[in-house]
């Protein structure tokens, strides 16, 4: 159980990372654009705050989006497969995704248009984060039992040594 926990934790942290990382593409993808069409540049600030912002919504979304996504696609995976698990957890993240921007949208009252541009981008950059946690989560549970298989045939004991000059 502890070290169900702690393979989530890390699994949380690097996606946490993911969605600031993401941040920060957001940001170049978006100077760029406005270097190409002669628009304003946004500022001194706006990178620094563009990747705060996506820190902060990562850490909304890490726990309410990414880890119960996780944890489907680890109980799924038990049970089909490692690719059923992942595609539980994309299929999860993305319907807490829509979720979350239909509630936005209904206290917001935007256009339909804007909704659905809001649910194609809201699943497309949560997407990411899910999969990293998903990858931490199974690498972290297959990883160990590698080591120790090849701990026990010595595999890798045989190699000669490094030549050195």
């Amino acid at each position: 159980m502890v070290a169900a926990v702690g393979r989530h934790i890390a699994g949380a942290v690097v996606a946490w990372v993911v969605f600031t990382v993401e941040g920060l593409a957001c940001y170049l993808l978006l100077l760029g654009y406005a270097l190409v069409t002669d628009a304003g540049a946004g500022g001194p600030l706006a990178g620094p705050v563009m990747v705060l912002v996506a820190a902060l919504a990562g850490l909304v979304l890490v726990p309410l989006v990414v880890v119960p996504a996780g944890v489907v696609a680890e109980l799924t995976g038990r049970r089909r497969g490692g690719l059923a698990g992942t595609l539980a957890a994309a299929g999860v993240a993305g319907a807490l995704t829509l979720l979350a921007v239909v509630g936005v949208a209904l206290v917001d009252r935007g256009s339909p248009l804007g909704f659905a541009i809001a649910c194609v981008v809201g699943v497309l950059l949560v997407l990411p984060p899910t999969l990293t946690h998903v990858g931490i989560v199974r690498g972290a549970r297959v990883v160990p039992r590698l080591l120790a298989r090849l701990r026990r045939t010595g595999a890798g004991t045989d190699l000669p040594p490094v030549a050195t000059r």
